[in-house]
């Protein structure tokens, strides 16, 4: 069952100049995400950015993820986030502002997830690794 929300839901871009981060992230061995999607890559970085106070940032190259990408979980994620930044629930419905938060909010936060995962050290588990970011 989908809401009227679900259904207007927008699309979702990334910064095509960070397409070699996602892509390490999402295919690299020693990666936490390896095998993943996009998706669940953006979803990270954003929460990770918002966690850790860091400035959205404009993205110079839109590229458009698949449609289908953000279940209604990973929605709902994003509908935290929005909630949290405008400190009103009603902001939801307005998916622009929502959609601009989020893809924001995960394109800062991709450097510094990319920077981690890049550079851990080889004796570190890769779930360590984000563990590392997610306590820090």
């Amino acid at each position: 069952m989908s809401s009227d929300l679900d259904t207007k839901f927008p699309e979702i871009f990334y910064d095509k100049e960070k397409h070699n981060m996602y892509e390490y992230l999402k295919g690299d061995p020693e990666s936490p995400f390896k095998g993943q999607t996009y998706a669940s890559i953006f979803i990270f970085a954003m929460a990770l950015a918002k966690r850790n106070g860091l400035l959205p940032e404009s993205l110079k190259k839109p590229s458009k993820m698949q449609s289908n990408a953000f279940d209604t979980v990973t929605r709902t994620l994003m509908r935290s986030i929005m909630i949290s930044e405008k400190h009103d629930v009603y902001s939801i419905k307005n998916n622009i502002e929502l959609r601009k938060m989020c893809e924001e909010y995960a394109n800062v936060g991709i450097d510094k997830l990319y920077f981690n995962v890049k550079n851990k050290s080889t004796w570190k588990a890769k779930e360590d690794v984000l563990m590392d970011l997610i306590t820090s």
